[in-house]
C-alpha cells in the first residue's frame, strides 16, 4: 500500500516549496519545515470539515475572519490484482495531495470566461480559467488573466465562453504602498511601473526583487496597482501571526488582497496607492461552498 500513499512526506515537501508563499500571506510560516508539515496535518485531520465533490473530497478549514484552506482528497480507482476489477471508492489518503488557500472578502467583478484550464492532470480538484476582466477605460480592450478557481471541484462550470461574476483574491508576495500617485511613479522602478489601476500578467523573471518560495510553477503571477479602499489587520487563529486584508480599487474592479506584514513596504492605509505582486484566485458566483 505504500505506493498508493499519494500524500507522502516527499510529495508534501515538493508541493510545499512552490505553494507556501501563498499560505505565508495569510499568516502561516513561509518555510516548508517538518513543523509546518505537522501543523498542516493537524489542520487537515482534526480542525476541518469534510465537503464532498463529484471528483473527490475536500476538507475545509475556516477562520471566523474569512480565511480558508481547502485540502484536496481526489478519489482514485483501486485495481484488484486478481480480478482486474476497479473499485470506484478509495479511502482518503493519510495526507491530502494539495491545498488551496482562499479568503472571503468584498470583491464582486463581472468577468467573461473563455476557457477552463487544468493545472494538474493527476488532481481533478485543482484547475483554473482564462478570463477577461472589464476594460480599464471606456471603449478599451478587456484585461485577460488566468484565475485559479478555489475550490475548483465545487465551481459552477458552464460551457465557455460565458459571462459571470467572481470574487477575486490576490495572495500577495510583495506589496509597496505610497501616499499618492506621484509617490508611486517617483519611487517605483521601471520594471514594475505599470499604469495606475491596471493589472498585468508577469513571470518570475520580471520581478527579480520579489522573493518566491517556489519556481517553475503553473500558478498565475500578476502585478497590479490601485487605491486602497478598506484595510483590516487580522490575526491567524492557528499561528497567532498577523496578516492584512485590504480592498484594492483597480480600473477593472475592486480586488481583495491578502498580505503578510513582513512583505509590505509602506503604509496601506485607506486612500493610499498600492502596488501588489501576487497570485490570483477566484470563486465564481453560484459556487456551492
Amino acid at each position: 500500500m505504500a505506493a498508493l500513499c499519494i500524500g507522502s512526506v516527499e510529495h508534501w515537501f515538493q508541493w510545499g516549496r512552490r505553494m507556501s508563499t501563498r499560505l505565508h500571506a495569510m499568516g502561516f510560516p513561509s518555510g516548508w519545515t517538518p513543523q509546518m508539515l505537522r501543523h498542516i496535518d493537524v489542520l487537515s485531520a482534526s480542525r476541518s470539515k469534510l465537503v464532498g465533490a463529484a471528483k473527490g473530497n475536500y476538507r475545509v478549514w475556516r477562520s471566523k475572519d474569512g480565511a480558508e484552506l481547502w485540502f484536496h482528497y481526489p478519489r482514485r480507482p483501486l485495481r484488484d490484482r486478481l480480478s482486474s476489477k476497479v473499485d470506484p471508492v478509495m479511502p482518503e489518503p493519510l495526507r491530502p495531495i494539495a491545498v488551496t488557500p482562499f479568503h472571503r472578502g468584498l470583491s464582486s467583478i463581472p468577468i467573461r470566461i473563455g476557457r477552463y484550464l487544468s493545472a494538474d492532470r493527476l488532481n481533478p480538484l485543482e484547475g483554473s480559467c482564462m478570463a477577461w476582466l472589464p476594460p480599464p477605460v471606456v471603449g478599451g480592450p478587456q484585461q485577460a488573466m488566468v484565475l485559479e478557481l478555489a475550490p475548483y471541484g465545487l465551481q459552477p462550470l458552464r460551457t465557455p465562453p460565458h459571462d459571470t461574476t467572481a470574487q477575486i483574491v490576490c495572495f500577495s508576495h510583495r506589496v509597496w504602498s505610497f501616499d499618492d500617485a506621484a509617490g508611486y511613479i517617483r519611487q517605483t522602478p521601471s520594471n514594475r511601473r505599470i499604469q495606475r489601476g491596471s493589472i498585468s500578467p508577469i513571470t518570475e523573471a520580471d520581478v527579480p526583487e520579489v522573493e518566491l518560495t517556489y519556481g517553475q510553477s503553473p500558478i498565475t503571477l500578476g502585478l497590479m496597482t490601485g487605491t486602497v479602499r478598506r484595510a483590516i489587520r487580522y490575526v491567524n487563529p492557528e499561528t497567532r501571526d498577523p496578516y492584512y486584508w485590504f480592498l484594492l480599487e483597480t480600473r477593472g474592479g475592486a480586488i481583495d488582497v491578502i498580505a503578510n506584514p513582513a512583505h509590505v513596504d509602506g503604509d496601506i492605509s485607506e486612500g493610499h496607492v498600492a502596488q501588489v505582486c501576487g497570485s490570483f484566485l477566484a470563486r465564481l458566483a453560484g459556487a456551492a461552498v
